[in-house]
């Protein structure tokens, strides 16, 4: 049985409060072989705690620095912690009286919708979720946000948060279509709706919403079909969710609405742990592929990669074998990325409408709320995407 001690002030101050000392006499212990980060284990406990009414409203946390102390965390994973509940409006910091409980825990009045997505420092899904937030708020809705940094475990827990928090809907921008994603259905109820971003998941159903891959790899392809390229190679990641074989087909399409055989798509290997802030960096050895194909007599004159991450890292390892782009060999890309416009990459690649593709997934979500069967029937929306034409082709 967990003990809890409550001291009460003896402060003269107006702001009626009791200082939780929120600690378990008998030690709250949280996981740090867990993939779900210590912060956000933090503020599932305090969550939790005000949402039993364990702590009530208008009771004062204990100082983060004692928090940290017991816990044996930093102080910058309390606040982080802390931080969260503030954003969600269940806390509030008072200048020089410290964080107090704002108000009960309210769910049904609450009107959260969660948005869980893979990574949060790819500014594609950020622009995403700025669709999503604009419209959400627009209607007196707020968003309920996670990440899952790439790891299935952790998708798992974050979906398991907001089903907890009794959220009126999911937004899921899922890892990819694997095993892995069996979890979903096991873990969201079949009367939550459920709207899925880019990746399309056979293991449950939902709406979807996402660009028109095919259609943006079948533009430029042929694009590049025009120039007069013939001997053109897709390059993809070793990861195909249904995103990048759409990209795929659209190539191959291209190729044969032109009388041409596509080639079979070359894949790039990615190793872990190479990534800055989640963005993949490319490794010379990892792209000795590149290099291969090139020295053959028949080489491609054209590359088109299925994303601008894989692009920016093949034109940096071309030029530092020899290569001209474009006069060798050009390349394209995917998403149009922020660096895809630099003066050393000039990319030509597909632009997708992201503000539109996290809009369109509100007015989805919004729509399903209260409805009987919210999962059917199933909706599929492909928002149409944008060629970019830059030096590199």
């Amino acid at each position: 049985m967990t003990k809890q001690l409550i001291i009460y002030s003896k402060n003269s101050c107006t702001y009626p409060y009791k200082l939780i000392i929120l600690i378990s006499m008998d030690t709250l212990i949280l996981d740090h072989n867990s993939p779900l980060p210590l912060y956000e284990q933090l503020a599932d406990v305090l969550r939790s705690k005000i949402k039993t009414g364990e702590i009530k409203e208008n009771e004062k946390i204990e100082p983060e620095v004692d928090i940290a102390d017991k816990l044996k965390v930093s102080r910058g994973t309390v606040r982080q912690a802390l931080d969260i509940l503030v954003n969600e409006g269940l806390l509030k910091r008072i200048q020089g009286k410290g964080t107090f409980v704002t108000k009960a825990y309210t769910s049904k009045t609450s009107q959260l919708i969660g948005v869980l997505v893979p990574y949060l420092q790819d500014p594609f899904v950020l622009d995403i979720i700025r669709g999503i937030e604009s419209h959400l708020h627009q209607n007196g809705y707020g968003m309920l946000l996670g990440h899952s940094e790439g790891d299935p475990a952790i998708e798992e827990s974050q979906l398991k948060r907001m089903r907890d928090e009794q959220v009126l809907g999911i937004i899921l921008f899922p890892i990819d279509e694997s095993n892995n994603t069996v979890h979903i259905t096991e873990i969201i109820p079949e009367n939550l709706p459920v709207v899925v971003l880019d990746r399309k998941l056979s293991t449950i159903k939902s709406d979807f919403v996402g660009a028109n891959n095919h259609q943006g790899a079948f533009d430029i392809v042929s694009y590049l079909l025009g120039k007069g390229h013939k001997r053109i190679c897709c390059v993809t990641t070793k990861s195909r969710p249904s995103s990048v074989n759409e990209r795929i087909k659209g190539y191959e399409d291209a190729m044969k609405n032109s009388g041409l055989f596509p080639l079979v798509a070359i894949e790039v290997e990615h190793k872990p742990g190479q990534e800055t802030q989640s963005i993949p960096q490319y490794e010379d050895e990892e792209l000795e592929i590149i290099r291969r194909i090139m020295s053959m007599d028949d080489h491609p004159t054209a590359i088109f990669c299925i994303n601008d991450f894989l692009a920016i890292g093949v034109i940096q390892f071309l030029k530092k074998n020899g290569y001209e782009i474009p006069d060798d060999v050009a390349v394209a890309g995917f998403d149009n990325i922020q660096s895809a416009s630099l003066p050393f990459v000039e990319l030509s690649t597909v632009q997708q409408a992201r503000d539109e593709i996290g809009g369109q997934a509100a007015r989805f979500i919004l729509d399903r709320i209260g409805e009987e069967d919210p999962r059917k029937p199933e909706r599929e929306v492909l928002i149409p995407t944008q060629m970019i034409i830059r030096k590199s082709t």
